[in-house]
């Protein structure tokens, strides 16, 4: 598994997506700390279904933004018109 940093994944992303789809991983070093990895969906696959990893979704990410509900206090009620 070769290990990139995430400003190499943006700058060599097409080279790098196509490397994965013929088999290679990567180890993706996210300045936040973060770290991720690109892999082939046959390898992520069975690890998926066994529960042992959970594929990297910007919508489960979306859910997360508002942690105290901030914004369901100020638009989901039933007052006002």
């Amino acid at each position: 598994m070769q290990q990139i940093t995430l400003e190499e994944l943006d700058k060599n992303f097409d080279q790098i997506f196509e490397r994965a789809e013929q088999g290679e991983t990567f180890h993706i070093m996210c300045p936040d700390g973060r770290d991720v990895i690109l892999a082939p969906s046959e390898l992520v696959d069975p690890l998926h279904k066994r529960g042992v990893i959970e594929p990297y979704s910007p919508v489960a990410e979306d859910e997360n933004d508002d942690p105290n509900g901030i914004e369901d206090l100020y638009t989901n009620h039933s007052e006002g018109s």
